[in-house]
C-alpha cells in the first residue's frame, strides 16, 4: 500500500507578531481599538480666548466665578467654577490635561492681566505659561471689542444657565451643574449644517 501524500511544509507561526484579539464580549471593543485610541494625533497648536466671569449666585459649594475658553479656529468652550480668581494656572492645567489641546496664543482682557501680574516676573500663571510654550496676548483693559469672541461666550453661557435652571425648576445655586451640562452639551450639538465643535477639534475621538 502506498504512504499517503505528503502535506505541504508550511511556516511556523511567528512568536513575536501577536493574534487579532477578540471582542469583548461586553462592550465589543478590542485592543487594537484601544491602540488606535492611544495613538490618536494630540490637537495642533491654536489661538484660545480665556475670561473669567461671575457666576449668577453663589454657588452650593461657594462657586463665585467661572473661567470660560473658547478654541479661536473651532469655537470650542470650556468652562470650569471656582470659589475665587486666583491660581488660573491650575484650571488651565486641568483643560490642556482634558482637551489635549496644543495652545499657542492665549487671548485675555487687561484687567486679567493687572490681577494676575502679568509682565511683572512675579506671575505663576505667566511663568506656567511659559512652561507650556504658551504666549499671552492682553487686550486693553475694559475694552470688550477687542474680545468680543470670549465676551458673547461670557453671554450665551449666562443666557443658557438661566434656562436650564427654570425648565428644571432648580434654585440659582445650582449653576454650576448648568453650567457643566451646557457646556458638554454645546460643544457635541449640531447647528444647522455644520458639524459638532467636537468633531472640529484637532485630534478628537
Amino acid at each position: 500500500m502506498s504512504s499517503p501524500p505528503s502535506l505541504p511544509a508550511t511556516d511556523a507561526p511567528d512568536a513575536s507578531k501577536a493574534a487579532p484579539s477578540s471582542p469583548d464580549p461586553d462592550t465589543g471593543a478590542s485592543d487594537a481599538d484601544d491602540a488606535t485610541v492611544d495613538s490618536a494625533p494630540a490637537p495642533g497648536p491654536t489661538e484660545a480666548h480665556l475670561d473669567i466671569a461671575h457666576g449668577i449666585k453663589i454657588g452650593i459649594h461657594k462657586e463665585k466665578y467661572y473661567l470660560l475658553w473658547v478654541l479661536g479656529d473651532t469655537d470650542f468652550m470650556w468652562a470650569s467654577s471656582a470659589t475665587t480668581r486666583s491660581n488660573p494656572e491650575h484650571h488651565l492645567r486641568e483643560f490642556l490635561t482634558y482637551t489635549r489641546a496644543k495652545i499657542k496664543n492665549l487671548r485675555v482682557d487687561g484687567e486679567f492681566a493687572r490681577r494676575h501680574g502679568l509682565g511683572q516676573g512675579t506671575s505663576k500663571f505667566e511663568a506656567f505659561c511659559r512652561s507650556q510654550n504658551i504666549t499671552i496676548s492682553p487686550a486693553p483693559a475694559y475694552n470688550h471689542t477687542s474680545q468680543a469672541r470670549i465676551e458673547g461666550a461670557v453671554r450665551i453661557t449666562k443666557e443658557h444657565l438661566r434656562c436650564l435652571l427654570k425648565t428644571a425648576n432648580a434654585p440659582p445655586r445650582f449653576w454650576p451643574w448648568a453650567l457643566e451640562h451646557f457646556g458638554s452639551g454645546d460643544d457635541y450639538w449640531r447647528v444647522a449644517d455644520r458639524p459638532p465643535r467636537w468633531t472640529r477639534f484637532p485630534g478628537h475621538h
